[in-house]
């Protein structure tokens, strides 16, 4: 289902629902018109879910990252898909490469263990970027047991985990 606003001051032009939930965490726009506005039309919520990550999972448009929103759907993936429990990188960019959405590199500094997520700029949608960082963070829950990082079993562990949220846990996107 894809829910796109009428165009207003406010949102700058007819958006789907997820790109506002970004506005709401930056504060572009308010909470409060999105609840008259979701009132007034009637729009149907999901009344089992209260998920923020599955209710994003049917995004279309293109969706270019922001610093922040790295830090927002990291934080809130950790909340509801990791229980808390996948520590945060050392440093999170967003950096263009070449033939990868996203990767995890590990390694060591004064002896001590360092992690790194590295994300492109630019996902063909918003969930493809939900389901590109959900993945990573995997590789990072892995390197902090102290296993390899590879795709083998304590990987895939998180496959039924992730089909709760709507999330599709494989290899490669």
């Amino acid at each position: 289902m894809r829910i796109l606003l009428p165009s207003n001051k406010m949102t700058g032009g007819r958006v789907p629902l997820s790109v506002l939930l970004i506005r709401i965490h930056t504060g572009r726009i308010g909470i409060k018109f999105l609840r008259i506005y979701m009132v007034k039309r009637r729009i149907p919520t999901k009344k089992c879910s209260c998920s923020a990550v599955r209710d994003t999972m049917d995004s279309f448009s293109e969706f270019k990252v922001e610093q922040t929103d790295l830090d927002y759907w990291f934080d809130l993936l950790n909340k509801e898909v990791f229980d808390g429990g996948c520590p945060s990188p050392h440093t999170m960019l967003i950096k263009r490469q070449r033939g990868t959405w996203g990767y995890v590199k590990q390694d060591e500094f004064a002896g001590e263990p360092w992690v790194g997520l590295f994300m492109s700029p630019k996902f063909p949608s918003l969930a493809a970027f939900i389901q590109i960082l959900a993945h990573e963070m995997v590789h990072i829950w892995q390197f902090a047991l102290g296993d390899t990082g590879n795709h083998n079993k304590i990987f895939y562990s998180w496959r039924d985990r992730f089909k709760e949220f709507g999330l599709d846990l494989r290899r490669n996107y």
